[in-house]
């Protein structure tokens, strides 16, 4: 661990490991979406949010907290056309405020529901974040290659240079 954290302390490799840390977080967030979903499509373990209705919020307040706008998680199962089981992720506030839940299980009616979007994969975000990280990664390892053959021609000394 220390070793990593000396080869971090140079200025050379700490600007390389900043842009690989974004891409990292943009690769998390750049290949999915919410799409608008029915209740009778939803699935175990897909992953949700649910836009609660006015009465919904009022309803489920002793158990999500006051103002709850909207609740994202997984689905645990669906109780024919009546209900959501939602492993709670997070809580959004009307006010735009996130709370983060350790997947605490909540019933859902669905009279409760204003709207539910489920989390999919969104194919032309993959496509452009793949087109941008392989160009990244060839401008690297071009560079890389580049300062490398530079760096190498600048030596002198004895046994250096070609036989005689």
């Amino acid at each position: 661990m220390s070793s990593l954290v000396s080869l971090m302390r140079r200025p050379s490799l700490r600007r390389p490991f900043v842009w690989v840390a974004a891409g990292a977080l943009f690769s998390q967030s750049a290949c999915y979406s919410y799409r608008p979903a029915a209740p009778s499509a939803l699935k175990a373990s897909d992953d949700v949010r649910l836009v609660l209705s006015s009465e919904g919020s009022v309803a489920l307040q002793p158990m999500l907290g006051p103002d709850v706008g909207r609740i994202a998680g997984a689905v645990q199962e669906t109780i024919g056309d009546s209900s959501v089981v939602l492993l709670i992720d997070d809580v959004t506030t009307k006010a735009g405020a996130t709370v983060a839940w350790r997947r605490g299980r909540v019933t859902v009616p669905i009279r409760a529901i204003a709207a539910i979007e489920r989390r999919t994969l969104d194919r032309r975000r993959t496509r452009t974040f793949a087109v941008v990280a392989t160009t990244a990664f060839v401008a690297v390892v071009v560079a890389a290659i580049k300062q490398a053959s530079s760096s190498g021609s600048s030596r002198s000394g004895p046994g250096s240079g070609p036989p005689e």
